[in-house]
């Protein structure tokens, strides 16, 4: 086989250089990358594109290495060999990792010195734990710790005495360490560690400090075995006290949104129960002043009363009834466990408590491909909340949208896998792509000014999560289509039948 060694010689080497594990990095005499291999986009994160002709420096130099990185260059441009030992790096998406390096000088076919090439190779796997923690400290703020099982001592990095306590260089065992824990929280971490130990898998936990219950640390190790025994334990320190006071004050937002919500919904609640009371009572008002005003002219005869006393009972007994399934669908049932609810009914509550509105409106409500039976695990409280927005809501944009016939339709679809989906839709004007991509979030609303707070879907859709389920806009129907999505109950069909049944009759 004839072999022509001037094009082979070439192609060989540039095929050594992208199947190395190692990063082969060439530059010019200005520091400007010309070669960058597959493995350097692995371990920095840059595409050979995005690292051509870049400095070098910019690249992969943290601002505490550019000096040394710089002197390592020099002398590689200047004719010589060098070694560069463990070095933290960082790349493009913030990650450390440390890396040892060698270099030669890259020479022109007149033997002129053209740049510099370097082999860097990430060594997290062999790098010894203290020495890299150490490292990480001044970049990092991280604090590395080792428990030796033998002579039971704990050993910590100098960031110690700073992320941890003062104290820190008299704590000589593991006990010591513990004692600066939350009682707490102790007694789970002892628990894990002696897990650790006897298992040698690795672990973490977040812990408060002792007397100060603001502070959190993350604690997180792997172990050491020699025969497989556990001989050492190590791992990092991490204070995470800001993260945790971020994470109530999401929380604490959040529960101030659902508060907020809720007040929103009892008032549409309130404006509804108040125009469907107004209609009887004043059926009532009416009758009862025509009686009086009969009596004062002694022209009340007994027709009149057998006539009159039976309206305006009916308008008592209807008012009875809306007051009635008020205090039944605002029942404070938010601190309660999941059950098994019948959802059917939580439609059939919220919309008896509107029907006045809807049939003022001419709004036909369809339900009847709704399952009666439909059971899903939940709290009726939160349920009643969906329905109550999903709905109204609807009803309002009909109106606004002076929609002609009006239809607001529910029903329900049971999959193979059990997944119940409840859809609400509208005959309106169908949403757009861009308004069901901002529909959940907080504060958005189609609504003018003062009209609505923005918050009913955003609620609706945490609630929905809350319950493992999802609720999501439907865009391939032809209306607007809400779709609430509930998982499977964990019964026999049979079972469920009877669990509706139940819940319907109340027994």
């Amino acid at each position: 086989m004839n072999v022509n060694k001037k094009e082979f010689i070439p192609y060989h080497a540039n095929l050594m250089t992208q199947e190395s594990i190692e990063c082969v990095i060439s530059f010019d005499l200005e520091y400007s990358v010309i070669g960058w291999n597959p493995a350097a986009e692995k371990a920095f994160g840059y595409s050979a594109l995005e690292a051509m002709g870049k400095n070098l420096l910019d690249i992969i130099s943290a601002a505490n290495q550019l000096r040394d990185d710089h002197n390592f260059f020099q002398e590689l441009i200047s004719g010589n060999r060098k070694k560069q030992e463990v070095v933290l790096r960082k790349d493009n998406s913030g990650r450390w990792f440390p890396s040892a390096a060698k270099g030669f000088p890259l020479y022109d076919h007149e033997g002129n010195i053209v740049g510099a090439t370097i082999l860097l190779r990430e060594k997290s796997a062999e790098t010894h734990l203290s020495q890299l923690l150490s490292k990480m400290e001044d970049v990092g703020k991280v604090v590395g710790w080792q428990y030796v099982i033998l002579d039971q001592s704990i050993n910590f990095t100098d960031g110690a005495s700073g992320i941890l306590s003062k104290d820190s260089v008299n704590w000589h065992t593991f006990w010591d360490f513990c004692q600066i824990l939350s009682p707490a929280y102790r007694s789970d971490f002892q628990d894990q560690i002696n897990d650790s130990l006897k298992t040698g898998k690795p672990g973490n936990i977040d812990v408060t400090a002792k007397g100060d219950e603001e502070k959190w640390y993350h604690i997180s190790w792997k172990t050491e075995s020699v025969s497989n025994v556990v001989v050492r334990v190590y791992g990092i320190i991490r204070d995470i006290s800001q993260e945790k006071r971020s994470e109530n004050t999401i929380a604490s937002q959040e529960v101030e949104l659902v508060s907020r919500s809720r007040l929103a919904a009892v008032g549409q609640l309130a404006a509804g129960v108040a125009h469907e009371i107004n209609n009887p009572l004043a059926i009532v008002v009416v009758n009862m002043r025509i009686l009086q005003g009969r009596a004062k002219q002694n022209t009340l005869k007994s027709k009149d009363i057998r006539r009159i006393l039976p309206m305006m009972e009916n308008g008592v007994k209807r008012v009875s009834n809306i007051v009635a399934g008020l205090l039944h669908f605002s029942r404070n049932e938010s601190f309660s466990l999941m059950s098994p609810i019948n959802i059917y009914q939580i439609i059939e509550e919220t919309i008896f408590l509107f029907n006045g509105d809807f049939k003022k409106e001419k709004i036909e409500i369809d339900f009847s491909e709704m399952n009666s039976e439909s059971i899903v695990l939940g709290k009726a409280i939160d349920l009643k909340h969906i329905m109550l927005s999903l709905i109204k809501n609807a009803e309002e944009f009909l109106i606004r949208e002076n929609v002609e016939s009006p239809k607001i339709k529910i029903e329900s679809q049971l999959n193979a896998n059990g997944y119940l989906s409840l859809m609400i839709s509208n005959n309106g004007p169908k949403i757009t792509q861009e308004i069901s991509e901002k529909v959940f979030q907080p504060f958005f609303t189609t609504k003018e000014v003062g009209a609505g707070t923005g918050l009913g879907m955003s609620v609706s859709y945490a609630m929905m999560q809350e319950h493992n389920g999802n609720m999501y806009v439907d865009m391939n129907k032809n209306y607007t289509t809400f779709v609430l999505e509930f998982p499977p109950l964990l019964a026999e069909p049979n079972t469920l039948k009877e669990v509706a049944k139940t819940i319907k009759t109340g027994a």
